[in-house]
């Protein structure tokens, strides 16, 4: 969950700017929950409009098409009330409308698989974490090796899956299936396509990490995580860049506050990591103060 799924019913009072309510409909092309909640509001109000005997309404909204309203001069709320705070007939139509552009996009009704994001292997090649839900499916650490000793890169994701995931407009997807087989310049290019976002910020903060950019990658990811204190993607991929900046107790401590979330398999790797950095903190503070005594 975003911070987007708590603009729902900001949307549905229309209470966004012009520009918000633009990029919480990009959102929910992409969020089923928000899709959910959008689609259960309308049947509400359908229930409602039958209640008051407008069937005539309530059948339009069934039978017609709508087709998105062209751009207001004047903006005014996205629902009218009417008396007793039950919406009007053309609130009903224009949520309908909504739904519409969302018929082909919400991610419950494309038929990819999984595969595109690597989520059948037993094991994950990439070590941070992808702020998108199928990409971010728990699995074992294990880099691919070859006889060699040198990374085995993954098949390319199918070609024509990634198709249909640019026609329904979910660029985050596509980005999500380059960032598990580590392509981070495909990954960029579809990232930066996407709208503004923490989990944007999040996954962009991964390819910031492996282009030897630590330190802006944590700028990323605390402005992440001053928007959505608990994002657990962000929390965890914290964690690596603070260990990768050699602070290892706070990487311990952050990852601590990963396994405080108790999602399953995510929450006991990173308790793991946590008392492996805190053996680390511990071995490395005996050794300094070892080394002091000897020189005294």
């Amino acid at each position: 969950m975003s911070s987007q799924c708590d603009k729902l019913y900001l949307f549905l009072d229309g209470e966004l700017g012009p520009v918000d309510e633009e990029k919480f409909r990009h959102h929910l092309a992409r969020c089923e929950p928000c899709a959910t909640g959008l689609h259960e509001a309308m049947q509400l109000e359908l229930l409602s409009l039958y209640a008051l005997g407008d069937t005539d309404a309530a059948a339009k909204v069934h039978a017609e098409p709508v087709k998105p309203a062209p751009a207001r001069q004047q903006r005014r709320p996205l629902l009218t009330l009417l008396p007793g705070g039950r919406l009007a007939a053309g609130a009903v139509l224009a949520l309908a409308g909504v739904l519409a552009t969302l018929a082909v996009v919400t991610p419950s009704q494309l038929k990819v698989s999984r595969e595109v994001w690597l989520a059948q292997a037993p094991t994950r090649r990439l070590e941070a974490r992808v702020a998108y839900a199928p990409a971010d499916g728990h699995r074992p650490y294990a880099p691919l090796r070859s006889a060699t000793g040198t990374s085995e890169p993954p098949r390319p994701p199918p070609l024509r899956e990634l198709a249909d995931l640019e026609d329904a407009g979910d660029l985050h997807g596509i980005a999500a299936a380059y960032l598990v087989r580590k392509d981070w310049r495909q990954a960029a290019d579809f990232l930066q396509r996407t709208p503004p976002s923490p989990d944007r910020d999040s996954d962009r903060a991964i390819i910031l990490l492996e282009q030897g950019r630590p330190k802006d990658a944590l700028s990323l990811l605390e402005g992440v995580l001053r928007q959505v204190p608990t994002h657990p993607q962000a929390q965890w991929n914290r964690a690596l860049v603070l260990r990768e900046l050699g602070l290892t107790l706070p990487a311990a401590e952050a990852f601590e506050a990963v396994a405080k979330l108790g999602e399953p398999g995510w929450s006991e790797e990173a308790l793991i990591r946590a008392r492996a950095l805190r053996h680390e903190t511990h071995a490395h503070g005996v050794s300094w103060n070892t080394g002091l005594a000897a020189m005294h």
